[in-house]
Order: structure tokens, then sequence, then C-alpha cells
């Protein structure tokens, strides 16, 4: 019979179960807390999951809540931007059709203005609103055919100022052009000689040119020139005028101050210190050259019957004897506004020479040197200004003189019999009736060896 032991007992009714060994036990708590754990860390992972698409879902349909509002929202821009285009596309018709109308209704109000003042015989009011008009109809012809017929009358009546200007305003009507040449070489024979910085200039009686001083025969050479009747020089350029109203200049020219083969219908002329000035036969005046001071800016000069150049400043005389300038105003060279009745403009290079009808002298500008100085003199007829000296001319052929003194540039007291002046840096020019030159300044680079000249008189 089997031997009962303590493992393979039964235990009776009542009797508790016997208690597993210890190591055992610990192994199968091992394998359920593992068990446990495994399932937790699942659970875990799952819940992560869930989470992350969750957030995955709401970050797109938060992008595509924007891509919506911002369809929308270009929706409206493109919208809006259509009817502003409608409405600026309606504006802009209107603003059209108002400005057609005005270009066609204007110039003809005023060609009408002109025919009625016409026929009322109001010629300056009838050529006045037929230079308003522009090119409608046939104002431009009526504007040179009164321009011609008042230019006719000014001649009769002496004023041959006035008939020139006119003259130019007609533009090609009949002979205008041959008459107001005619005219303004007369008026321009006045400058048959010129003083440059270190140069002097001239036109002999044949309309050729003569030069001597410094480059005379080299960068300054004029020998190839002819039919001209004004001539005037700068510091390191000269310029001349033809008769059929086309300029010449020679020189330096890195700042354009010679670039004058294009001019036409020119008048006269007047040479600054690095800039070139021209006066038309319609009074509107031409520049070019050195423009750091604003000194070619004439543009907009209208009515101008003389021109002066200066040092960094432009000098224009109206019809009406009131002064215009351009330029530099450091010295007060430019403040002429307030003058008026005046008949001649001289330039210095910062002071401006302004003579009366009276035959009086007024000045501004830098006076350091006394060159403004001329309120005393009297029965002036021409006047000149260079570097800081200021020449009249009276109307007994004598010469007076006023500033800067150095090389005896105002050694004039014993010319006499003189008929015209000229001014530059260091020298004074004058020539005598007989066309003879006198010279006193400045003679070191030959500019006042003028003795045997003779010059074109009028």
């Amino acid at each position: 019979m089997e031997r009962e032991t303590k493992e393979n007992r039964v235990p009776e009714a009542g009797e508790p179960a016997a208690r597993p060994e210890a190591g055992g036990s610990s192994r199968n708590g091992q394998m359920a807390a593992k068990t446990e754990s495994a399932k937790r860390e699942a659970e875990r992972s799952r819940l992560s999951s869930a989470r992350e698409a969750a957030r995955l879902r709401a970050e797109e349909e938060k992008k595509k809540r924007r891509r919506d509002e911002t369809e929308t929202t270009l929706r409206e821009m493109r919208r809006e931007a259509r009817e502003m285009i409608l409405v600026g596309s309606a504006a802009l018709a209107v603003a059209l059709s108002v400005l057609l109308s005005l270009v066609l209704f204007i110039p003809g109000y005023h060609y009408l203005r002109g025919r009625a003042m016409e026929a009322g015989g109001n010629s300056d009011g009838a050529i006045a609103e037929y230079a308003a008009a522009g090119q409608k109809w046939d104002s431009v012809l009526r504007y040179d055919r009164l321009s011609y017929l008042r230019a006719e009358k000014r001649l009769a009546a002496g004023d041959e100022l006035g008939a020139a200007i006119d003259f130019g305003r007609a533009g090609d009507y009949l002979d205008s052009r041959e008459r107001v040449r005619a005219l303004w070489g007369q008026l321009a024979l006045l400058h048959s000689a010129a003083t440059g910085g270190t140069h002097t200039v001239g036109i002999r009686p044949d309309g050729t040119a003569l030069c001597v001083g410094r480059h005379s025969t080299g960068l300054y050479a004029v020998g190839g020139w002819g039919n001209l009747v004004a001539v005037s020089a700068g510091l390191n350029h000269t310029v001349g005028l033809r008769a059929d109203g086309t300029v010449l200049a020679t020189g330096w020219n890195y700042d354009y101050r010679c670039d004058v083969e294009s001019w036409t219908d020119v008048v006269a002329i007047s040479a600054g210190y690095a800039h070139t000035v021209a006066l038309r036969a319609d009074g509107t005046v031409l520049a070019t050259g050195y423009n750091y001071s604003g000194q070619c800016l004439t543009g907009g000069w209208s009515d101008i019957v003389a021109v002066a150049a200066g040092y960094l400043h432009t000098v224009g005389l109206r019809r009406d004897g009131t002064v215009v300038a351009v330029g530099d105003k450091t010295w007060g060279q430019c403040d002429v506004s307030g003058w008026s009745d005046i008949v001649a403009v001289a330039a210095g290079d910062y002071h401006t020479i302004g003579l009366r009808s009276d035959g009086t002298v007024v000045a501004a500008g830098y006076n350091k040197h006394g060159q403004c100085s001329v309120g005393a003199w009297t029965d002036v007829v021409a006047v000149a200004a260079g570097y800081a000296h200021s020449v009249g001319l009276r109307s007994d052929g004598s010469v007076v003189a006023a500033g800067w003194d150095r090389y005896g540039q105002c050694d004039v007291a014993d010319w006499r019999d003189v008929k015209s002046i000229s001014a530059k840096w260091r020298h004074t020019v004058g020539v005598r009736a007989d066309g003879t030159v006198l010279a006193a300044g400045a003679k070191d680079e030959g500019q006042s060896d003028v003795d045997g000249w003779v010059v074109l008189m009028p």
C-alpha cells in the first residue's frame, strides 16, 4: 500500500488546504505583475495614438478653415477690385472727356476772341489771343501776319528794336527772317570787339575775325570765321554771331559751353565764365554750358531785348525796361527785380550793372573794390563789367571806370571818341569811331596787343 506523505495527503473535511511553498508563489506574482504592466502599457499606447490622431484631425480642420477663410477673403478682394476698376474707368472716362472738351474748346475760344479783336482794330490783343489759340485753324498765319504788320508800324515810327522782335515773331511770313536779321545785325554791330579772360577778339570790316592773347592761334583760333556781326569772349572760349543768325564757338568745351551749332535766329550773344547765352529774334533766350548755380535756366524768359552773362549768373533785359536774373545770388548780383527804365545791362563776375534811360547807372552785388560805386555817373550810353570793375561810355565819347585797378584796367580817363566798350577779367577795350581799338589793363598774355586793329563799325 502506497505510503501517505505530506505532499500527497488529501486533507480531511474541515482541514485547510496546504499553502504552496514560498518560492513558487513569488514567481507567479511576478508573472502576473508583468502581464498587468504590459496591459497598462498597451492601454497607454492606445490612448496616446488616439490623442495624436485627434490632434492631427484638429490641425487639419484648422488648416482647412484657414484656407476657406483665405479663399473667401481673396474672392472679396477680387470683387472689390473689379468694382474699383469699373468705378475708376468710369471716372477716367469722364476726366478724359472733360479734358478733351477743354482741349478742343479753349483754343477755339481764344481764336474767336482773336478774330473779334482783330475786327475791332485791337491788333495787340488779337496777337495775344492767336498765340493762346496755338494751332487752332489759321491762328498761326493770323498771328504771323499781325506781328509782321505791327513790326512795320514800329519800324516806321523809328522803333527798330521793337520791329526786330516783331519780325522775329512773324516766323516765315513774307520776308520776316531777312528783315529781322538785317535789323539785329545793325543793332549788334556795337559788339565788334570783346574782351575775354586772357584774350581779345574782334571783327574786321569784311566780317572775318581776329584774336590776340592766350591761345589766339590755337584753342581760340577764329581765323576761319566769316560773315560776323558780333563777338563775345568768356574766360576760355570765344563766340561769334553770323549775319544769318547762326552761332560759332571755339575754346574749352568740357561743359558744353561751345555747343551752339544748332542755334538759329540768334540776334545777340554773351559769353560768361563757362557758359554761353544767346538772344533769339522772338525775345526768348538760349543758354548752354556750366550750370552749377542755375545760370543757364533761361528757358522761361520772354520779351527779352538784351542779355549779359557773368561768372555764375545771367541777366536779361525785358522790353518794358525791367530786368531778370538767374544763377548765383551769394553777393546779391541777381537782386535786380526792382529795377525799371533800364536800357542796357552788363554782368561782371559777382556784380550786375544797369543803364537807365536817363543816362544814370545802377548796380547790385559784390562791392569790395568799389565796382558798384556808379551812382554818380551821368550821361552814360553804354556799360560793361569785368571781374571786379565797371566801365561806362558817356555820350561825348569819354569813358569812366570804377573798381579793382590792380592791372590798370580802369585807366581809361583819357580815352576819347569811343563808340563801344567791353570789359572782362583784368582788361578793358574800347572801339573808336574810326574802328581803331584801345586797351587798358593786363598785358601778360598779349590780350591788350590791339594796336593797329581796325574793326567793323555800324
